[in-house]
């Protein structure tokens, strides 16, 4: 099976956490990115869903979190629309 990469935003994050099915990111996908700006929001409101599930996943290592600049991000986005697109 080919290694996909698979990078969350935060309004999904914070939804599974919500209904109760954080685990499932666990369950489909081995690992997980997020960038700093996303971990930054999720884990600002620390009495909020997803806040706990997040910083224990970065802490048991399934989500992984990387500082993107906005160059790079001008690169993944445009193409992470076509990959959306194409699997619809």
């Amino acid at each position: 099976m080919a290694e996909r990469l698979v990078a969350a935003d935060a309004s999904p994050l914070i939804g599974l956490a919500a209904a109760g099915a954080f685990h499932l990111l666990r369950t489909l996908f081995d690992q997980i990115t997020v960038t700093v700006t996303v971990r930054d929001e999720v884990l600002a409101g620390s009495q909020l869903p997803g806040a706990v599930e997040l910083a224990e996943a970065i802490r048991d290592g399934w989500i992984n979190v990387v500082d993107v600049s906005p160059v790079t991000a001008e690169v993944i986005l445009p193409i992470s629309a076509e990959v959306k697109a194409s699997s619809c």
